[in-house]
């Protein structure tokens, strides 16, 4: 069954959340880990790392693999 299962999450109310996740669908597992991030730039609001890349968000810019 296609779909996300939530880990865990570690939450600091005044600057940010740390979610970690798997998602699973018929090829397999990604595990991933998502940081959102509160504060005065709304560019820049989260992080994504999966499969050894870092990136900005779902779906956006490769920052490091």
């Amino acid at each position: 069954m296609d779909g996300f299962l939530f880990r865990s999450i570690q939450k600091n109310r005044a600057f940010c959340t740390c979610e970690n996740y798997t998602y699973m669908n018929k090829d397999g597992e990604i595990d991933f880990y998502m940081r959102m991030i509160r504060g005065s730039n709304p560019e820049l609001n989260s992080f994504v790392f999966s499969n050894n890349q870092l990136s900005g968000g779902f779906g956006k810019e490769i920052i490091y693999e």
